[in-house]
């Protein structure tokens, strides 16, 4: 082999195993969606397909028992024509997080994400006069609040977010997206689980 024969097959050896690495790195799997906003204290986090559920037979079967959806079921299409969001056709992905203490479970919350419309509900939520702080830019609506700390509140991070749940986790999450708070995601040992876990 000439020399200039071999400078060209070392060039394309390099160039080949170049492809592969890229290829590698640009084919890892993308976390969850909505984890990227889990706050690094989180003790732990589930990530549910939602139509995945909604297609199961169990849900089927207890979709269809009035015992279960026929008594809120009015109240539920109304906050849905008012605010424009249908759980049960707009939410696509829900990422339940918790922090655990001495005692166990402190409190459990979540982000949902979908097709509905961030702007019209943060806006029914505004109109609807609930006490609310701003976290970052993000209103943090107070639905529940005991003794001085929010037990359950209600956020829209964007066009199609929303997160739910404990008003510190909440701050917190809105931290995150601000650039203010460490992401659990940003732990390298971290994001290589939720990679594995992928968007499916």
């Amino acid at each position: 082999m000439t020399r200039e024969r071999g400078m060209k097959h070392t060039a394309l050896t390099g160039a080949w195993m170049a492809a592969i690495l890229l290829a590698g790195c640009s084919a890892r799997s993308p976390i969850p969606e909505g984890a990227e906003l889990i706050p690094s204290d989180v003790t732990f986090a589930i990530s549910v397909d939602v139509p995945a559920i909604q297609n199961s037979e169990l849900y089927k079967r207890y979709q269809s028992d009035e015992r279960f959806f026929g008594s809120n079921r009015v109240n539920f299409f109304k906050f849905a024509e008012a605010t424009g969001l249908d759980p049960s056709a707009d939410i696509k992905r829900l990422l339940f997080m918790a922090r655990a203490g001495d005692a166990g479970i402190e409190e459990m919350s979540g982000v949902v994400s979908g097709t509905f419309d961030g702007r019209k509900v943060h806006d029914f939520l505004a109109d609807s006069g609930l006490p609310r702080r701003q976290v970052g830019g993000i209103d943090i609506f107070e639905f529940l609040v005991i003794e001085d700390r929010c037990r359950f509140c209600l956020a829209v991070l964007d066009a199609s977010t929303a997160a739910f749940g404990d008003g510190e986790t909440l701050t917190k999450i809105a931290q995150v997206k601000g650039g203010a708070a460490p992401a659990l995601a940003g732990e390298e040992r971290a994001a290589r689980l939720l990679r594995r876990i992928g968007r499916g």
